[in-house]
């Protein structure tokens, strides 16, 4: 199977680098996830509104982004809304809802189903150690629950989804 040239690129780049994450600290790590997220970053070309809140946790508080689709990019704007939770990425160490990745993919899911997409900010490791990913995002999927009207969506269709780590964070919070 022939790989898109970006892919190439990209994986060319980490074959010849000096620097690998599995090599470096915490710190160091996602210094380079943040670089190369802006050496790779995607825009998927696509209208939503974006709004970043908080929501309190057992003793601190974690961010959530979210993406409603742009009433003139699709047609009407029939309310309300089924509702996504994007759970990101990263190995429990790396990203966030501010990441360049994570917010294209929301971006453009959130344009492409028509759906109200929140990205939730969980704690992460090794500074918040299991089970806190996973309680932050149950918390997020209530926190979402008990708002959905303020977020023009509906709380009877809520789907849950993420990448990697994210994907291991959705079906915790599904069991």
């Amino acid at each position: 199977m022939k790989l898109q040239p970006e892919v190439e690129e990209f994986l060319r780049d980490v074959r010849n680098s000096d620097q690998h994450m599995s090599q470096m600290g915490v710190d160091a790590s996602r210094r380079l996830s943040g670089e190369q997220e802006v050496q790779y970053a995607w825009d998927p070309g696509v209208k939503v509104d974006a709004r970043d809140t908080t929501v309190p946790v057992d003793r601190a508080a974690i961010s959530l982004r979210i993406y409603t689709p742009d009433a003139t990019a699709g047609g009407d704007a029939v309310r309300p809304l089924p509702i996504l939770i994007w759970i990101h990425g990263g190995g429990w160490v790396l990203g966030s809802v501010q990441s360049l990745d994570a917010d294209a993919v929301c971006r453009y899911l959130s344009a492409a189903t028509r759906s109200v997409v929140v990205s939730v900010g969980y704690r992460l490791s090794p500074e918040s150690k299991f089970p806190i990913p996973a309680e932050d995002s149950y918390a997020a999927l209530e926190w979402v629950v008990e708002n959905s009207v303020e977020l023009h969506g509906d709380a009877k269709m809520v789907a849950l989804a993420g990448d990697s780590a994210g994907g291991n964070l959705v079906a915790a919070v599904c069991l």
